[in-house]
């Protein structure tokens, strides 16, 4: 069967759930019916506690149920949480006579018609890990290593979901100016038109542009020093822009979910993530009716982003991975690190395998593009 590419209306679905009531409910219909499930969850777990919970094609009943007597035994939730970032086909990771000969699967998911799961864990946030799984009956057979590769391109949009949806949560109570709602967020951020015209920025990303080292604003517009990189810039801004409407056109590229680079003369290279800013957004309420793009911008010589133990607590790591995470960060390389703290660069692999491990993540430029939005993507719990 040929792989079907990421659909516009698909990837519109998934931004509204950052601040739609419905929660992630229409999204996870369409991922559905995209994939031929029959029904999909999502589970939001701090610390392995439930803290939210998104499903289609359950009933709260018979969630509630599954909350109560079987998640800390699902063999399915078991091995995504073993493999974190990864998705995952049921029939490649238990086996099938064991699963159907299972009490969660005969007490509970055959009531529900229930049989075949495709399903993964992501890291979301600090602290945060989130579940998302598809469903389908028996006779429609197992997902396949298609619908794998389906369910992995539509991941990292849920991912970007489920973090701008707690972002937002936290600034709800301050929507209403626009800059002091910018002002919370723990890092540079600015909201662009579609065409990158600097609408309002926050104190940290005006600090930033006031420098004019490699990011800088001219005739009101974000663009970057050098030519081909103020190219990428306007074309990832145009590219988001066009998600900020209700239904982009058909002809709309699908928007890209990892920073672009800013190359400085003086410091590390700056990454800048640009967010669609779609019709529902509190942002778009506040802000002038041009506003389109969330600009979140990465300073990786800024202290706050790079604190070794707030790297430690948020991910759960060691003080030397914790400093390993933040050196990798900065754009050290692992020998540099090593030599920096006197080590050997088999006891840097050592550390960083850890630290992808904690981190759900399973390379080291997947790593680093976590560390360099988390921080500005999530209020810092101190402030």
């Amino acid at each position: 069967m040929a792989i079907r590419p990421l659909e516009h209306k698909l990837v519109g679905l998934i931004l509204d759930c950052v601040d739609s009531q419905a929660g992630f409910q229409p999204a996870l219909a369409a991922i559905a019916s995209w994939m031929g499930g029959h029904s999909a969850h999502s589970l939001f777990m701090r610390d392995g506690r439930l803290v939210e919970t998104h499903f289609h094609g359950a009933t709260d009943a018979s969630f509630s149920n599954y909350e109560v007597h079987w998640r800390h035994q699902d063999p399915r939730l078991l091995a995504a949480m073993k493999n974190p970032g990864k998705a995952l086909s049921d029939v490649d990771v238990i086996e099938p006579d064991d699963f159907e000969a299972s009490s969660i699967y005969n007490d509970l998911l055959m009531l529900q018609g229930v049989r075949y799961t495709l399903f993964a864990c992501v890291s979301s946030s600090p602290g945060l890990m989130v579940g998302h799984a598809v469903m389908r009956e028996k006779q429609a057979g197992p997902f396949g290593e298609e619908h794998v590769r389906m369910f992995s391109e539509v991941l990292p949009y849920l991912q970007n979901a489920a973090s701008l949806r707690l972002l937002l949560e936290g600034m709800r109570h301050e929507i209403g100016d626009l800059r002091r709602t910018l002002d919370i967020v723990p890092g540079a951020v600015a909201v662009l038109d579609e065409a990158a015209h600097l609408i309002c920025a926050n104190t940290a990303a005006e600090h930033l542009l006031s420098k004019a080292d490699g990011l800088q604003v001219k005739s009101q517009k974000l663009t970057a020093d050098r030519a081909g990189e103020a190219q990428r810039l306007t074309a990832t801004v145009a590219r988001s822009a066009a998600f900020s409407e209700a239904t982009p056109h058909a002809s709309s590229e699908v928007p890209v979910h990892s920073p672009v680079k800013v190359t400085r003369r003086n410091g590390a290279p700056l990454s800048i993530l640009f967010v669609p800013l779609r019709p529902m957004s509190p942002l778009r309420g506040c802000a002038p009716r041009s506003a389109r793009v969330l600009a979140v911008i990465h300073d990786p010589d800024a202290a706050l982003l790079l604190d070794p133990q707030l790297i430690a607590g948020l991910h759960g790591l060691t003080s030397a991975e914790s400093l390993l995470a933040s050196a990798l960060a900065q754009g050290k390389t692992l020998a540099e690190f090593a030599e920096q703290r006197g080590c050997s660069e088999q006891t840097a692999r050592t550390h960083l395998k850890r630290v992808l491990e904690k981190t759900g993540t399973r390379r080291q430029a997947e790593l680093v593009r976590m560390l360099l939005g988390s921080a500005a993507l999530h209020l810092a719990n101190a402030r």
